[in-house]
Protein backbone atom coordinates (compact mmCIF):
# COMPACT_ATOMS: atom_id res chain seq x y z
CA UNK A 1 0.00 0.00 0.00
CA UNK A 2 1.18 3.48 -0.74
CA UNK A 3 1.87 6.09 1.92
CA UNK A 4 -0.88 8.24 0.41
CA UNK A 5 -3.36 5.38 0.82
CA UNK A 6 -2.36 4.84 4.44
CA UNK A 7 -2.68 8.53 5.26
CA UNK A 8 -5.97 9.05 3.42
CA UNK A 9 -7.94 5.92 4.27
CA UNK A 10 -10.56 6.17 6.95
CA UNK A 11 -12.51 3.76 9.10
CA UNK A 12 -15.42 3.66 6.63
CA UNK A 13 -13.17 2.51 3.80
CA UNK A 14 -11.55 -0.14 6.00
CA UNK A 15 -14.95 -1.31 7.30
CA UNK A 16 -16.29 -1.53 3.74
CA UNK A 17 -13.33 -3.61 2.56
CA UNK A 18 -13.51 -5.86 5.64
CA UNK A 19 -17.23 -6.43 5.09
CA UNK A 20 -16.63 -7.38 1.45
CA UNK A 21 -13.81 -9.73 2.48
CA UNK A 22 -16.19 -11.42 4.94
CA UNK A 23 -18.80 -12.05 2.26
CA UNK A 24 -21.17 -9.13 2.83
CA UNK A 25 -21.55 -8.04 -0.79
CA UNK A 26 -24.47 -5.65 -0.34
CA UNK A 27 -22.67 -3.05 1.82
CA UNK A 28 -23.31 0.56 0.88
CA UNK A 29 -21.52 3.46 2.51
CA UNK A 30 -23.26 6.73 1.97
CA UNK A 31 -23.55 10.01 3.75
CA UNK A 32 -26.89 11.76 3.96
CA UNK A 33 -28.41 14.74 5.74
CA UNK A 34 -29.78 14.11 9.25
CA UNK A 35 -33.27 15.09 8.05
CA UNK A 36 -33.16 12.27 5.50
CA UNK A 37 -32.17 9.80 8.23
CA UNK A 38 -35.12 11.02 10.31
CA UNK A 39 -37.51 10.63 7.38
CA UNK A 40 -36.27 7.11 6.66
CA UNK A 41 -36.56 6.18 10.34
CA UNK A 42 -40.17 7.42 10.43
CA UNK A 43 -41.01 5.32 7.35
CA UNK A 44 -39.34 2.24 8.88
CA UNK A 45 -41.24 2.67 12.15
CA UNK A 46 -44.56 3.09 10.30
CA UNK A 47 -43.90 -0.05 8.25
CA UNK A 48 -42.94 -1.99 11.37
CA UNK A 49 -46.17 -0.97 13.12
CA UNK A 50 -48.18 -1.95 10.04
CA UNK A 51 -46.33 -5.29 9.85
CA UNK A 52 -47.02 -5.98 13.53
CA UNK A 53 -50.75 -5.64 12.82
CA UNK A 54 -51.01 -8.29 10.11
CA UNK A 55 -50.14 -11.97 9.64
CA UNK A 56 -48.27 -11.17 6.40
CA UNK A 57 -46.35 -8.53 8.30
CA UNK A 58 -45.29 -11.03 10.93
CA UNK A 59 -43.99 -13.27 8.13
CA UNK A 60 -41.91 -10.33 6.84
CA UNK A 61 -40.63 -9.68 10.37
CA UNK A 62 -39.67 -13.36 10.67
CA UNK A 63 -37.95 -13.28 7.27
CA UNK A 64 -35.99 -10.18 8.31
CA UNK A 65 -35.00 -11.82 11.59
CA UNK A 66 -33.80 -14.97 9.84
CA UNK A 67 -31.82 -12.91 7.34
CA UNK A 68 -30.20 -10.91 10.16
CA UNK A 69 -29.27 -14.10 12.03
CA UNK A 70 -27.78 -15.64 8.88
CA UNK A 71 -25.52 -12.60 8.46
CA UNK A 72 -24.44 -12.44 12.11
CA UNK A 73 -21.29 -14.57 11.67
CA UNK A 74 -20.09 -12.37 8.80
CA UNK A 75 -20.78 -9.19 10.80
CA UNK A 76 -18.90 -10.64 13.77
CA UNK A 77 -15.95 -11.57 11.57
CA UNK A 78 -15.92 -8.08 10.07
CA UNK A 79 -16.05 -6.44 13.51
CA UNK A 80 -13.08 -8.51 14.65
CA UNK A 81 -11.08 -8.02 11.45
CA UNK A 82 -7.49 -7.14 12.33
CA UNK A 83 -7.61 -4.06 10.08
CA UNK A 84 -10.61 -2.69 11.94
CA UNK A 85 -9.03 -3.37 15.32
CA UNK A 86 -5.66 -1.97 14.25
CA UNK A 87 -7.31 1.17 12.88
CA UNK A 88 -9.38 1.92 15.95
CA UNK A 89 -6.78 4.08 17.73
CA UNK A 90 -6.23 6.14 14.57
CA UNK A 91 -9.98 6.54 14.04
CA UNK A 92 -10.45 7.71 17.63
CA UNK A 93 -7.55 10.14 17.29
CA UNK A 94 -8.91 11.52 14.00
CA UNK A 95 -12.36 11.90 15.54
CA UNK A 96 -11.02 13.69 18.60
CA UNK A 97 -8.85 15.97 16.45
CA UNK A 98 -11.59 16.89 13.98
CA UNK A 99 -14.43 17.20 16.45
CA UNK A 100 -13.29 18.26 19.92
CA UNK A 101 -16.84 19.31 20.88
CA UNK A 102 -17.94 15.68 20.51
CA UNK A 103 -15.65 14.45 23.28
CA UNK A 104 -17.39 13.45 26.51
CA UNK A 105 -17.00 15.87 29.39
CA UNK A 106 -16.70 13.21 32.08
Amino acid sequence: RSLRRVLSEDEFQVAFEAALDCGLGDVVLADQPVAESGRRLAVAVARTVADALSPAGWRRIGDDGRLALSQLPAFGAAALDRRILAGTPLAVARYAYSSPAALPLA
